[in-house]
């Protein structure tokens, strides 16, 4: 069941039961309308880019619904719900006006901005050699640090089908300083099938995963 997100007079969507509290970080306050998932019980509340719950109907059921057995704090507690991650990862994302929060992978962190329709910066690390990579966007330009920054777009060869693709490809999507270091990390991990993508090509597929998750109709 889609969770009904009111913003700013726009109806958007979410299919993840934390993605309005990630929201409410990177595009401000949020009037959410979902169901208790045991119960069907219609449920709504507000939060806030602070991460607090205010004006919550049926509170019990709000809370049990977010954080079975445990109070409120305000605070954002899950591991990750893509593109946002609730531990520190390599890449953070911080939009103009609004708190930085953590993307599972440089394709996710690039999607943030386009899923936002905002201007902000990405700060990052190339893992050959912890590097610094910083990705910004001004009016749709986007200018990479060092100019010849790349993304490694990969994925464990050998995980199966009972891995997520938080454990598959998030963790070898990354960004690199130089198309040098990119190919000396996957030459040293023989066990990660990847591709490096382009500046271009990089935005594009960010864009195209995440830049239509807000849009009114929730498709």
């Amino acid at each position: 069941m889609p969770h009904q997100i009111r913003h700013a007079g726009r109806d958007l969507y979410a299919w993840c039961a934390w993605d309005p509290l990630f929201l409410a970080r990177v595009i401000g306050d949020l009037q959410v309308a979902t169901a208790d998932p045991v119960t069907g019980e219609a449920i709504a509340y507000c939060i806030g880019a602070d991460g607090v719950l205010t004006g919550a109907s049926h509170p019990d059921a709000v809370l049990s619904f977010l954080r079975p057995g445990q109070p409120w704090d305000g605070a954002v507690i899950a591991t990750f719900c893509h593109p946002f991650s609730g531990t520190p990862t390599r890449q953070r994302v911080e939009l103009d006006g609004f708190p930085g929060v953590y993307a599972m992978c440089a394709i996710d962190a690039l999607g943030i901005p386009a899923m936002a329709g905002k201007d902000g910066q990405i700060t990052a690390t190339d893992p050959y050699d912890d590097a610094p990579v910083q990705v910004s966007v001004r009016s749709r330009m986007w200018t990479w640090i060092p100019p010849g920054a790349v993304v490694v777009y990969g994925r464990t060869a050998d995980c199966g089908t009972d891995c997520g693709s938080w454990e598959v490809m998030c963790p070898h999507t990354t960004f690199h300083a130089s198309r040098d270091s990119a190919r000396a990390y996957l030459a040293a991990r023989p066990g990660i099938d990847g591709e490096i993508l382009g500046q271009q090509a990089a935005i594009d597929l960010g864009r195209r995963i995440f830049g239509p998750l807000l849009r009114a109709s929730g498709t």
